[in-house]
């Protein structure tokens, strides 16, 4: 086969794949000869267990990551925060019932500034010109001497001015998450470093009441959404496998995928 064909070749084994995945993310049935390619490109997998991690992969870029005061957590597609250090399908889930903090807290910082300098006016008398003159003229001018040492005079201006300020800078302080675990109800309280921007972080967050939250059956809360999501077309998603790739590394960012299952879906979208 020449190198021509060989490109041809790999062109429409790509093609063939994509529809062929599509198929997949549909849910729809493979043929005998689609389900025998798809074994060949991926031996270690079913048709049915690819639909379904790719549908949680989905489901995970749903769920949202919040890095507050210190602490780090996620909200599911349905409204329960979690404390997985990777995002999970499974798991404890928490209702946000209350925050707990005494508000902010300042540090006041006061600094002097002293301007201007001291003005000297008149000379110093000097008493060694006195001595000397004594010396030229006897006793009478010792005494006269010690006259002119003594006449000197010194005058100062005091041309300063100081002046002090104080200002005041928030500091950090501890507050605390307070979250009911859905099943069980335990009470589960997470310190947090807090100041007036984090608590409004935090008051951004969804909290429910506790008195619900100890009570509130889960079928009832299950039916509630945060958001309707689109529709997702599997068509458009198939067409292009560097889409997908730039998917699978969002999820990558987001620390869903390590570098290695990354590396995996990469080649294996590439073909390579």
């Amino acid at each position: 086969m020449g190198l021509f064909d060989k490109i041809k070749k790999v062109g429409s084994d790509f093609k063939k794949d994509n529809d062929i995945i599509a198929k997949v993310y549909r849910g729809e049935e493979l043929t005998t000869e689609e389900l025998a390619f798809f074994n060949e490109k991926r031996p270690n997998t079913t048709p049915a267990e690819y639909k379904q991690k790719h549908d949680d992969e989905l489901t995970l870029k749903k769920h949202k990551q919040h890095k507050i005061g210190g602490l780090k957590f996620f909200t599911d597609e349905r409204g329960y925060y979690y404390f997985s250090f990777s995002k999970s399908l499974t798991g404890e889930r928490y209702y946000l019932v209350g925050f707990e903090w005494s508000g902010p807290q300042y540090k006041v910082t006061s600094t002097t500034v002293t301007t201007g300098q001291d003005k000297q006016k008149g000379k110093k008398g000097s008493t060694l010109g006195g001595a000397a003159v004594g010396s030229l003229f006897g006793p009478a001018g010792t005494i006269v001497g010690a006259a002119v040492g003594a006449s000197g005079k010194k005058k100062t201006d005091v041309n300063r001015k100081s002046e002090t300020t104080s200002t005041q800078e928030e500091i950090d302080t501890t507050a605390y998450l307070v979250f009911v675990e859905k099943d069980d109800k335990r009470v589960k309280r997470e310190s947090i470093k807090c100041n007036t921007s984090i608590a409004k972080e935090i008051n951004a967050l969804r909290f429910t009441s506790e008195a619900i939250a100890m009570e509130r059956p889960e079928q009832q809360m299950a039916n509630e959404k945060i958001s309707v999501e689109p529709e997702i077309n599997y068509e458009a998603e198939a067409v292009s496998p560097i889409e997908e790739i730039r998917q699978y590394k969002e999820l990558l960012d987001a620390g869903i995928l390590t570098q290695e299952e990354f590396d995996a879906k990469k080649k294996e979208l590439l073909g390579i």
